[in-house]
C-alpha cells in the first residue's frame, strides 16, 4: 500500500510556500482512505489467522 506523496507547493508553478486548503483536504482524504483500507486488510488477516490458528491471539 502506497501513501500519496504530500503535495508540496514547491512542485507547482506558483512561488507560494504554503499548501492550498484544497490540496490539504485532498491529501487528508487520500490518506484517510488508505488508513481505512489498511485497517480493513488487517481485520481480514486477523479473521484468516483466527480461522487457521484458533483465537489464541
Amino acid at each position: 500500500m502506497a501513501f500519496p506523496d504530500f503535495p508540496f507547493s514547491s512542485h507547482n508553478n506558483n512561488n507560494s510556500s504554503f499548501l492550498t486548503h484544497a490540496q490539504v483536504l485532498s491529501y487528508l482524504k487520500d490518506y484517510a482512505a488508505n488508513i481505512l483500507q489498511y485497517i480493513q486488510a488487517c481485520k481480514q488477516m486477523k479473521l484468516i489467522w483466527d480461522s487457521v490458528f484458533g483465537r489464541g491471539f
